[in-house]
Order: C-alpha cells, then structure tokens, then sequence
C-alpha cells in the first residue's frame, strides 16, 4: 500500500508493534507502537548480498513531518546506501560525539582516511584541523549552523582558494551522510550543509539543505 496521510490517519494502535510498509518505495515504511506513537522507519541492507546485515532506521515522528518529506527523506539515505553507506551507523557515530572535534575525528578516521587516498586524506585534516576546529571544535556538533560556517568563510576573505576547499571538505558526500543524521536532533537547525546558498553579502557557501527537510 502507498503511504499517504488518509493511510497514516487510518492507523491505530492494536496493542502490539507493527510495521506498514510502502508499496512503492522498498524499505520505506510506518513502526506503529502499542502505546500509538507512529514513527517513519527505512529499512536497508548495508552492504551487498544477502548475507549483508539489515538495517532499520528511524527518520521521524508521524505528524512533525509530512509521508511525502519523509519518503523524501528515505531516498535520501538510500541513495547513501547505493554509495556504500550506512546511515543507521553513522547516526551512531554521531551520538558517540559531543563536540564537533571529537566527531570530525571519528568522522576522518573511519570515513576519510579508511576510504580516500592518501593525499586526499591528509588535506581534510589539516583542513579542519588549522581551519575550523579552532574556531568550532568545542561546540556541541549539533549546535553548530551553516550561520557559523559562514562567519568562518568571511574570516578567510583573504585565503579564497583555502577558504572554498574548507567549503568543499564540509560538502563531501562522506561529511553530508554525517551530517544528515544531526537533523532529527537539530531540526530548525541548517547544520552545516553546503549546497549553494548566499550569504548575507551575496557570495555562496557552496551547497546548503533546505531548514526541516
């Protein structure tokens, strides 16, 4: 069955859990609890093949969000899986970190430097090493906006080619799998997401995500 708001206002708690699921979406689906709470979930292998381990992920509570965004969320992390992802994991990690330093050293360690080259490595940590953990570092990951990415991108106004790689490092399809799964807990929060966006004095930033998607 299509999950749709006349099928999410037509479900009701039995007393037990149980799961509905999109017909045409795979993996796409509602938790219904036995107290009534009602959840959107996205259910993936992470990894290739059968014997790869299945994965349930909560994206949001039903009635914060609407099927259609939350469909548009599952996709998201979907595409992320195609890629060789885990989104379930990654929100792990990010629950592990409680500073923006501690989980850009998680987020080099096992994504970075586990599956980029060498160089490539190496420049992401001295980037965010000399550049935004001075500033950043001791802020609570969630806490931190593209406001304050865009403060710092101001305060290189006179290294522009430093300043736009710093820009491209927070862009990187690893650091955006990370980030994503800060948004259920900073939700009118843009938490450091670079698709183009101005800034006050009319640059762009580079890619940043629309607030409560």
């Amino acid at each position: 069955m299509h999950i749709t708001k006349r099928l999410v206002d037509s479900l009701k708690a039995t007393g037990e859990d149980y799961f509905v699921w999109d017909s045409k979406l795979p993996g796409f689906g509602i938790r219904v609890q036995s107290t009534g709470t009602m959840s959107y979930v996205l259910k993936y292998r992470a990894g290739k093949g059968r014997k790869a381990p299945t994965r349930r992920l909560t994206l949001e509570r039903v009635g914060k969000i609407t099927p259609d965004s939350a469909r548009g969320i599952a996709k998201k992390h979907l595409g992320t899986v195609a890629h060789g992802g885990d989104p379930a994991a990654d929100r792990a990690l990010v629950r592990r970190a409680s500073t923006l330093r501690e989980l850009a050293e998680t987020f080099l360690t096992e994504h970075v430097e586990a599956k980029r080259k060498p160089a490539t490595a190496a420049l992401y940590r001295a980037l965010l090493e000399n550049t935004v953990l001075p500033d950043l570092g001791n802020r609570r990951a969630e806490q931190v906006s593209t406001g304050d990415i865009a403060k710092l991108h101001s305060k290189m106004r006179a290294t522009p080619y430093q300043a736009n790689r710093v820009l491209a490092v927070l862009g990187s399809r690893q650091a955006q799998t990370i980030i994503d799964c800060l948004q259920p807990r900073a939700r009118h929060r843009t938490v450091l997401r670079t698709r183009p966006r101005t800034i006050p004095d009319g640059r762009r930033i580079g890619p940043s995500r629309r607030r409560g998607a």
